[in-house]
């Protein structure tokens, strides 16, 4: 782990810890991982490495922005379908991201999120809001061609458990299609959903 920067100072008037700090670690730990993760996500940490190399800056809880990269390579999730049957799959990601996380993480604004999964490229923009007692995803995907289950894999690292479902045998549409849109708001005390897309 290398760390450098500042933290500080803690100014009664300010809205939080200041940050300006440049965060590399290679591998993460899996405990590390799994407390990362998001609730009702499951990843298999006995096997794979992860890296991430992240700048970090803002006011800690309110507001804090983190830029940098991450890659996850030899790992496994376990997805559940409404059905109640679940699927393994693998998890590979390359990522460059800036992400925007206020409250505390109650709220994310994902300002650039471009992934390579297994040689699928997927790019992310729009917000999560993660406040009881309802949740809100209003995410874009741009153009792009990849696996459905693997799209599944990949939000449910995000948000946690899924309030939509996906599954199909084939991609998403290519590069040439517009831009798609994934939208829920999820109220967590009924466990109600509702969807558009």
């Amino acid at each position: 782990m290398n760390i450098e920067g500042e933290v500080g100072p803690l100014d009664e008037e300010a809205d939080g810890l200041p940050l300006d700090v440049d965060l590399s670690i290679d591998p993460i730990p899996a405990s590390v991982l799994r407390l990362a993760t998001a609730e009702g996500f499951e990843l298999n940490t006995e096997e794979g490495k992860a890296s991430v190399s992240v700048t970090l800056s803002g006011a800690a809880p309110d507001r804090v922005r983190a830029q940098g990269s991450a890659s996850l390579a030899g790992f496994e999730t376990r997805l559940t379908g409404p059905s109640g049957k679940s699927r393994v799959l693998p998890l590979d990601v390359d990522a460059e991201y800036d992400v925007t996380a206020r409250g505390g993480g109650k709220a994310l604004r994902i300002d650039k999120l471009d992934m390579d999964l297994s040689g699928s490229r997927l790019s992310l923009r729009g917000t999560v809001e993660r406040d009881a007692p309802l949740q809100r995803v209003d995410l874009e995907l741009l153009p792009t061609s990849i696996p459905a289950e693997r799209l599944a894999g990949l939000l449910a690292l995000v948000v946690g458990e899924l309030p939509v479902s996906f599954a199909s045998h084939r991609t998403l549409p290519s590069s040439s299609a517009p831009a798609s849109r994934v939208r829920s708001a999820k109220a967590a005390s009924r466990g109600s959903t509702g969807t558009r897309s």
